[in-house]
């Protein structure tokens, strides 16, 4: 059967030493779990250490189940999981393109944020080849579909109003075992974030998107990706991040918010960058 180091994956984490904690993990490379963990059960600083709490987690039951609770046993004062069922999680509902992608079909490439990452196909699918990689965004936990609900939205407004290279290509939806909770979009290279020097083309960009009756939310110089053209062509604008982009008629808002695109240009305070997160032999979430 293994040991538990060799059959847990933890895929996700959040860690509170005040209150409870939670975790995705990857059981036998084909089960997802959800475990929620009581404050005071084990060491915060082991917690957030894959090689660390994992020989301390009580052997996991058996059957079908997809949630369960690490609490100290109120007799003898060890973990011991309290409860555990199989349960009907959150999924995202507006499925509007014919592409899925399950998580086991990827392999895990690079860490962008803890929802965001790179990943090589395993398969060819849809027009895409194995190897091919690709980026995916998804909800770690329950609570955080309805992000992910609201983006795929906006991602499926592009796509029926013609908005092709605006913003990343949609390339299917990500599933958990059948279950929709996330996005696979294109992955773009070469392409560096916006500076003063690009204002033109990223204003020429979101009037664009503003045209499809589409208000951003979040103009930061990291959510515009620039391309330089090979041949010393125009340079191309690519807008990111659109989980907080919603539809809007309201004029004044959308000339606020190319309003702001210049100052923001030339912000320098991180607001809205990608940190890589590495990942080593003692992964540390």
């Amino acid at each position: 059967m293994g040991t538990p180091c060799e059959r847990i994956q933890i895929l996700n984490v959040e860690v509170d030493p005040e209150n409870i904690s939670y975790y995705r993990i990857l059981v036998d490379g084909t089960s997802f779990k959800y475990v929620t963990i009581d404050a005071g059960v084990y060491d915060p600083e082991d917690m957030t250490w894959d090689r660390m709490i994992i020989p301390q987690l009580p052997p996991l039951p058996e059957g079908d189940w997809n949630e369960g609770h690490i609490a100290n046993h109120p007799e003898q004062g060890t973990p011991y999981f309290s409860r555990y069922a199989k349960v009907e999680l959150p999924t995202i509902v507006s499925i509007w393109s014919p592409v899925q992608i399950d998580w086991l079909d990827l392999e895990h490439s690079e860490r962008i944020r803890s929802n965001i990452w790179v990943v090589h196909l395993k398969k060819d699918v849809a027009g895409m080849r194995a190897g091919q990689e690709v980026l995916i965004k998804f909800a770690r936990f329950p609570w955080e579909m309805q992000y992910f609900e609201s983006e795929t939205k906006i991602y499926e407004r592009l796509d029926k109003q013609k908005g092709v290279g605006i913003a990343p290509q949609f390339l299917g939806h990500l599933t958990e075992g059948g279950r929709p909770m996330g996005l696979v979009i294109e992955y773009i290279k070469d392409a560096r974030r916006a500076d003063p020097d690009d204002l033109d083309e990223c204003c020429n960009a979101l009037k664009k998107f503003h045209l499809l009756g589409l208000l951003h939310g979040d103009v930061n110089r990291h959510n515009f990706l620039v391309r330089e053209a090979a041949d010393g062509g125009p340079k191309t604008v690519t807008i990111i991040d659109l989980e907080s982009a919603e539809e809007c008629t309201d004029g004044e808002a959308f000339e606020r918010e190319m309003k702001t695109l210049l100052d923001e240009l030339n912000a320098t305070d991180g607001k809205g960058g990608y940190v890589t997160v590495r990942d080593d032999e003692e992964d540390e979430h």
